[in-house]
């Protein structure tokens, strides 16, 4: 197989993670449960969001959610099934599986479309299976992307302007998009 056709496969893998995730947001936004930190306007734009709109969210070339690293190591030994919501478990099974398994295959599609650092690629890749299975039964292992630019949610969300959302996508491939970080009107930056 091409690289590029790897690299092809990796980010459809990508997107079906960001269905399932998005699937479950969606989901929780609609029983009025937590979304997993995303603030009551996103909440709101999330559950007003067509299968359309969340369908093209789904093929955004990153993660739309983000392991929370710092927390695998002690709760692999103490994990606790009954701490743990039976959607949020589907979840974090599947979300932990495909990037166990993605890992595993490319470390370089692991840290573009994932952001992950080098340290946490070599942590999830020698992870045993056995430990990634008592891993999701974790509270809280997922977290959305974006939670401190959550500006971008809303306008993946609601932006349907295609020069727009090209901007979107480059700015929310950056690994460190800060909270006050905003994109011009897409005319704005053609007059300067």
């Amino acid at each position: 197989m091409s690289r590029e056709a790897r690299d092809f496969e990796d980010l459809e893998h990508i997107r079906e993670l960001n269905r399932l995730f998005l699937s479950f947001l969606h989901t929780r936004a609609h029983e009025r449960l937590d979304c997993l930190g995303l603030n009551a306007t996103t909440i709101a734009t999330l559950r007003s969001a067509s299968t359309d709109t969340l369908d093209r969210l789904a093929d955004f070339p990153g993660a739309l959610f983000r392991l929370k690293f710092d927390a695998l190591r002690p709760r692999v030994a103490g994990a606790n099934l009954f701490q743990v919501d039976p959607a949020q478990l589907s979840l974090q099974s599947g979300i932990l599986n495909g990037v166990w398994h993605l890992v595993r295959r490319s470390s370089y599609s692991a840290r573009l479309y994932l952001a992950m650092s080098d340290a946490e690629v070599r942590l999830l890749r020698s992870m045993p299976l056995l430990d990634l299975s008592r891993l999701a039964l974790s509270v809280d292992l997922i977290d959305c992307a974006f939670r401190e630019s959550e500006w971008v949610w809303i306008e993946l969300l609601t932006e349907t302007r295609p020069e727009y959302r090209r901007c979107l996508l480059l700015a929310g491939m950056q690994p460190n998009l800060g909270a006050n970080c905003r994109l011009g009107q897409p005319s704005q930056r053609a007059s300067h």
